[in-house]
């Protein structure tokens, strides 16, 4: 009987927590954090192979983000990054893309891209360390090459990964 009424006791507290959870609008994993309880999800089998396929598709969004990110720059279009960036994204590149103009750059190239690492944070989220070297081409001509260590932040909303923000950790 004790059994029974720790299960009992267990699915109670659980449906509580989920309930929280949808009230706030919020994620069980950031409700039980916020309560303070650390968790870990361990897994075999099918779930590996999902999370690679989550990652390949993280990856393919950067890959895909870059190349609009290069004819937005180079055809000063920022509009050109709505389907790969959240609207806040969308907003800060315009600020870059103004800035690169400013300071004479005509154009951007990439030359290199490689992962070094993604990581999941939770079901809505993930975080995307890459190496990546750029050209910038200058209105007199001048090519300037620069390497980056960048941080992209990810959501995933309606079943799509957006860059909500990429910083240049260093050049």
């Amino acid at each position: 009987m004790n059994g029974q009424l720790l299960v009992a006791t267990i699915v109670v507290v659980l449906a509580g927590i989920i309930v929280l959870a949808l009230i706030k609008k919020d994620s069980v994993e950031a409700t039980l954090k916020a309560m303070g309880i650390e968790f870990t999800v361990k897994a075999r089998g099918k779930l590996d192979e999902k999370l690679q396929s989550e990652q390949a598709r993280i990856e393919a969004l950067i890959r895909q983000h870059n190349a609009d990110y290069v004819q937005a720059v180079n055809q000063r279009q920022p509009q050109l990054l709505w389907a790969t960036s959240t609207p806040d994204a969308c907003f800060a590149h315009i600020d870059v893309i103004k800035s690169m103009k400013n300071a004479g750059i005509e154009q951007i190239r990439l030359r290199d891209l490689t992962f070094e690492g993604v990581e999941l944070l939770g079901l809505t989220g993930a975080r995307v360390i890459t190496h990546e070297t750029w050209d910038y081409i200058y209105a007199n001509g001048q090519t300037q090459t620069v390497k980056a260590l960048n941080s992209y932040t990810l959501t995933k909303s309606r079943g799509i990964w957006q860059v909500a923000r990429c910083d240049v950790m260093s050049q």
